[in-house]
């Protein structure tokens, strides 16, 4: 009876927040392939090719977006297999590497970027397809769309998972018809592939470094908690191919969509955004394809949302619906005050400061625990962590310092900030270890 009642508060967050889910509960190889497809085959991953095509040739752009992507799947697919094998949320694969409170700190981090930030981004992007879809309605009011938009997306992330799944299921077939649809109509109204191929940049030139960071920023906290979803894999094998395969096919053929469309039409963005609503109408792709960009970004917000109420939940002993809620409403909020208007520097930012964290994760459970200690991590109630990794902590604030200031403009900041990170802490962190010299202080026993 006692240990029943141990498991029932240690998962009162609901969804498995702070436990193992059980192998009874597990996925199909296709059911993680298609969730973690839905989440990237969004709007803000088309956005991305149009911001690309402002500023370089088709060609460059096609580059940087397989160099992007590439260095995400690097990323995604080692993390990925944890969430698998372990099956918990990546804010608890966190615990080890960072410590208790680090980990908690992690948590925020992703509760206030993807809960909170994305999400206003994405119900902002809602607001300005929906005026597209109906102009002369109230609607043509975007601070009516965004909230609109917010309400029902924080509804669907209300019930967890199987709301993603069931979501991303319906959708992500319909996503893909619309961004074959609008690339093919792209190639057509342009002249054939030949006239793609040579197009140039429609704006303000950028270099393909800044470019590859655009990329790599649009979904590197995403693969950062790939094991948000991948938890639901029936092991390692089957979390890292599926969730990172996924993540790299859908990201590509969306980029590459959004690149052909933003190349044709050449239509003027909003700030620094493009206007791919705009886009759409431009090539005549009519209602439906704007009902199925409405989804596209329903299914990437809800997922957004229920991996940050996974962060604060693992730490926090409230219902995961109550998190969800609250997240929902301050990124709605948010929604309403024109926040795609700095959606490009926002994602340079996240492309060069975030892949630090991955660098150090990755260190820490490959290099230091599998290979100088030669053990696992554990995650059982009554677990022992440090309070607080130092080391960790430390590797990832000076990357990030130095990548996103002296050295931002160094070739490919993005991966080398993930280099960097992984190199550094991999190396002293073993040599620490070896030398018994203590790099965390505190000590902290998960309940």
């Amino acid at each position: 009876m006692s240990t029943e009642v141990k498991q029932v508060a240690r998962d009162v967050s609901g969804d498995y927040v702070a436990s193992s889910v059980p192998l009874e509960e597990r996925k199909s190889s296709a059911n993680i392939f298609a969730t973690v497809a839905g989440w990237i085959i969004c709007l803000s991953t088309m956005l991305t090719g149009g911001a690309l095509a402002m500023g370089l040739d088709f060609q460059s752009a096609l580059i940087a977006t397989v160099a992007g992507m590439a260095i995400l799947t690097v990323i995604s697919a080692p993390l990925a297999a944890l969430g698998g094998k372990f099956g918990v949320s990546t804010t608890m694969i966190t615990r080890p590497v960072f410590g208790m409170l680090g980990s908690k700190v992690f948590g925020i981090i992703v509760a206030l970027l993807n809960g909170i930030g994305w999400f206003a981004f994405q119900a902002a992007f809602f607001a300005l397809t929906m005026q597209q879809l109906f102009p002369n309605s109230f609607f043509n009011d975007l601070t009516v769309g965004s909230i609109i938009g917010g309400f029902f997306m924080t509804l669907t992330a209300l019930y967890g998972y199987k709301g993603i799944a069931i979501l991303s299921f319906l959708a992500v077939p319909l996503i893909i018809i619309l961004s074959a649809f609008g690339g093919i109509a792209a190639v057509e109204t342009g002249g054939g592939l030949n006239a793609l191929l040579s197009a140039t940049a429609t704006g303000t030139p950028i270099s393909l470094s800044s470019a590859i960071a655009i990329v790599v920023g649009n979904a590197v906290l995403g693969s950062l908690i790939l094991s948000d979803i991948s938890r639901y894999a029936k092991n390692a094998k089957t979390g890292a191919v599926s969730a990172s395969m996924g993540y790299l096919i859908g990201g590509v053929f969306t980029i590459i969509c959004g690149l052909a469309m933003a190349y044709v039409t050449n239509v003027q963005g909003i700030g620094s955004t493009p206007n791919l609503p705009q886009v759409m109408v431009t090539l005549g792709l009519g209602v439906g394809a704007l009902v199925i960009l409405v989804l596209a970004q329903w299914t990437t917000n809800t997922a957004n949302l229920y991996s940050a109420s996974l962060g604060i939940g693992s730490f926090l002993n409230v219902p995961q619906k109550v998190t969800v809620a609250i997240m929902g409403i301050i990124g709605t909020l948010m929604a309403v005050f024109n926040v795609y208007e700095i959606f490009i520097p926002f994602l340079v930012a996240l492309g060069t400061a975030l892949p630090p964290i991955g660098g150090v994760m990755l260190a820490d459970y490959y290099i230091l625990h599998k290979l100088v200690k030669k053990e696992e991590y554990a995650f059982e109630h009554g677990t022992k962590y440090p309070q607080l990794n130092l080391l960790a902590v430390g590797v990832v604030v000076i990357t990030s310092v130095l990548t996103t200031g002296p050295f931002k403009n160094m070739f490919m900041a993005s991966f080398m900030s993930l280099i960097i990170a992984f190199a550094a802490y991999g190396v002293l962190a073993s040599f620490m270890s070896k030398s018994g010299i203590r790099y965390t202080i505190g000590e902290s026993v998960s309940k």
